[in-house]
C-alpha cells in the first residue's frame, strides 16, 4: 500500500511520510481505513496537483486526493497555537523550518504521533510503538487536552479497545477546565460515544469518562 501511495507524482519531489491512525494500523498488522499524509512543500504546488482544500474557509492546509483508488488527506508541517476556548479555538503557521517532529508533537498520543516514510522506516520521537505494544494511552504533551477537549472523549473510546490511560495522562485529562468541554458540540462527544459502544469493552468509555469529573458534568448532568 505504502508504495502504491508513493508512486504518485504529488511525492516525487518532496519529503512525504503516511502519519497518524495509518501507521498505528499499519503496526497491528491493520489495513488502515483513512490515510494521513505530510509532505514538506508548498500549498500553491499542492493545489496546482490537483489536491481539494478539506476547509477552505480556516485555510489550514490540508489537502484530498485521490491516488490509486484511495483518498488521501495530504497536509502540510505546521504549529499551533490556541486562541480560545474548545477545539477549533486555532492560529496555525506553515514553513520550511517545521520538522516533521514538530508536526508530530501537536498530535494527541503517541501511538498517533509516527510516521512512516516510503521504505516503511518508522520516525518515532516519542516512544509510540512501544507504547502500543504496551497498550497504553500516553499524551505526546502537557497541553494536548486543554489545546483539544475532545481528546479527553477520544481518550475514553481508545479505552473501550482495549488501551490504558497512563496515570499522567489521566491527571491531564482531569485538569482540563469545565468551559473547554462545555465549549465542545454535543454530536462529537456523541460520535465517539457511538464508536465505543462498538469496540470490545465500551463500559471502559463510561469508567475513563467517570474519573474525569468536569466531564461528567457536562455531558452526564
Amino acid at each position: 500500500m505504502l508504495k502504491e501511495i508513493f508512486s504518485s507524482p504529488i511525492f516525487s519531489s518532496y519529503p512525504a511520510w503516511v502519519v497518524g491512525g495509518a501507521v498505528r494500523d499499519f503496526l497491528l498488522g491493520k489495513s488502515p481505513k483513512d490515510i494521513d499524509i505530510v509532505v514538506q512543500a508548498d500549498p500553491i504546488v499542492l493545489e496546482q496537483l490537483g489536491g481539494i482544500p478539506v476547509d477552505p474557509q480556516t485555510g489550514i492546509p490540508v489537502y484530498i486526493f485521490k491516488i490509486n483508488n484511495f483518498h488521501v488527506e495530504v497536509a502540510l508541517p505546521r504549529r499551533e497555537r490556541k486562541t480560545g476556548v474548545g477545539y477549533k479555538g486555532f492560529k496555525f503557521e506553515v514553513g520550511p523550518d517545521i520538522s516533521l517532529k514538530e508536526d508530530l508533537s501537536r498530535r494527541d498520543f503517541t501511538i498517533n504521533a509516527m510516521a512512516m516514510d516510503y521504505h516503511g522506516r518508522l520516525v518515532d520521537p516519542f516512544g509510540g510503538r512501544e507504547d502500543l505494544q504496551r497498550r497504553l494511552l500516553r499524551a505526546v504533551n502537557p497541553k494536548a487536552f486543554k489545546d483539544d477537549p475532545l481528546r479527553v472523549i477520544r481518550a475514553a473510546r481508545f479505552a473501550a479497545k482495549g488501551f490504558r490511560v497512563e496515570e499522567g495522562t489521566l491527571k491531564l485529562m482531569q485538569a482540563v477546565p469545565v468551559d473547554e468541554f462545555k465549549a465542545l458540540p454535543v454530536e462529537r462527544f456523541t460520535n465517539e460515544l457511538l464508536k465505543a459502544l462498538s469496540e470490545p469493552h465500551p463500559e471502559e468509555f463510561l469508567r475513563v469518562l467517570g474519573m474525569v469529573p468536569r466531564a461528567c458534568e457536562v455531558f452526564f448532568p
